[in-house]
């Protein structure tokens, strides 16, 4: 029993911390590449997500473990729910109001950060919802296989997003030129 929690403490507190560090500096990087014209703004939505998304998986962590005997699903859906919230919502909702603030003008970015939105919503949704459903079945320590499997799907699944969102973003900046501003160029996304 001993054996079995210590194995679970040493799975959360590092494998499931290094997993969300490693994404953060992924999805960070590449989407600062792309937005590299909004880089003021774009640093605010950066340390608020990181903030927001290391508090939610400690508190996360810490919830699992302790009720997920007497109600696990109850502690898949709550973490799921807090998850999607802190990770997305409250920091994508800041950086929204930062962006409709100056940028309204420009209609090509508002629905390109829409389509950004909705890509980066579902890889958050996807990569907390593989972290618990593999947790919640002791697979990571149990069979290494999947635990190799978690991150080949969870990071090809990113990269199907990013590109997703590139090919749409390219095809939508060359669709509407009547609204593209200046710094067009440095704006372009990269491919």
């Amino acid at each position: 029993m001993c054996e079995a929690a210590n194995a679970e403490t040493r799975i959360g507190g590092g494998s499931l911390y290094f997993h969300f560090f490693f994404c953060s500096f992924i999805v960070s990087f590449f989407f600062f590449l792309s937005f590299s014209s909004f880089i003021h703004f774009y640093l605010l939505f950066f340390f608020s997500y990181l903030f927001t998304s290391f508090f939610i998986f400690s508190f996360s962590f810490i919830h699992f473990r302790h009720f997920s005997v007497f109600c696990p699903s109850c502690a898949f859906f709550l973490n799921f729910f807090l998850a999607l919230f802190f990770l997305f919502l409250l920091p994508s909702f800041i950086f929204y109001l930062l962006f409709l603030s100056f940028f309204l003008i420009h209609l090509v970015f508002l629905f390109q950060f829409l389509l950004l939105s909705i890509f980066l919503f579902l890889f958050l949704s996807f990569s907390y919802l593989s972290i618990i459903f593999l947790l919640s079945f002791n697979t990571f320590s149990s069979f290494p296989f999947f635990h190799c499997c978690f991150h080949f799907l969870n990071y090809s699944f990113f990269l199907f997003l990013f590109l997703a969102y590139q090919f749409f973003s390219f095809f939508l900046l060359r669709t509407c030129p009547s609204f593209l501003p200046s710094f067009l160029p440095s704006f372009l996304p990269i491919f």
